[in-house]
């Protein structure tokens, strides 16, 4: 879901699993709407707001199969990718340490990454996120790449996110990804998408 906060004739955009593949929905926002974001960017909610976040107002939102894709410019001439899922197995990713999510995440990639820093991790409330950066090699275009990985989770709720962009815009994109785990969110489930408000927070317990 994309919900532009700036101006006139607002939309709001709302990525939905259907048969285990997103879609996207247009519909119009109230007059008196409640969906506020930070000044240049719009508001992602995916799956009815189980991962929430902001990301730029310009970019590109593509819904696929197994995730949500968010790109600086139309493919094949973007710089940057952004992928959220949310993650289903749950019952594995709740007893693994975040950590070891990642390092799996890594080992069954087949692009030679190699890690150029230690683990972050962060908590906010109830949930808990781990990121690390990697470099590799485009065997395409012969230019290197970071790629970061992030799982998030809480709420009943494991989402897991990656970022891509060419090494040599790292200083355009730092601040996108820093704006990302600064607002993402887990379990704040939206009850009117229409008007952004009354979200009430998943519960742990049931999910």
């Amino acid at each position: 879901m994309n919900s532009d906060t700036f101006g006139h004739g607002l939309r709001y955009m709302l990525a939905l699993r259907m048969d285990r593949k997103f879609s996207k929905i247009e519909l119009s926002l109230k007059k008196d709407h409640g969906w506020t974001a930070s000044p240049g960017f719009r508001i992602a909610a995916i799956d009815r707001g189980a991962i929430r976040f902001e990301f730029p107002r310009d970019w590109i939102c593509i819904p696929e199969e197994d995730s949500v894709k968010f790109y600086d410019c139309n493919p094949p001439a973007d710089n940057c990718r952004l992928a959220v899922s949310n993650q289903r197995r749950l019952e594995i990713a709740n007893r693994v340490p975040l950590d070891e999510l990642l390092t799996a995440l890594a080992h069954d990639d087949l692009r030679g990454l190699h890690r150029t820093m230690e683990v972050v991790h962060q908590r906010k409330h109830s949930m808990e996120l781990a990121w690390v950066e990697f470099q590799f090699n485009d065997s395409q275009l012969k230019h290197d790449a970071r790629s970061r990985f992030c799982v998030a989770r809480g709420s009943g709720i494991c989402a897991l996110v990656t970022f891509e962009f060419w090494q040599d815009d790292i200083d355009q994109f730092e601040p996108v990804w820093e704006h990302l785990m600064k607002t993402i969110t887990l379990g704040e489930f939206i009850l009117d998408p229409t008007s952004g408000a009354r979200i009430r927070r998943n519960n742990p317990e049931t999910g």
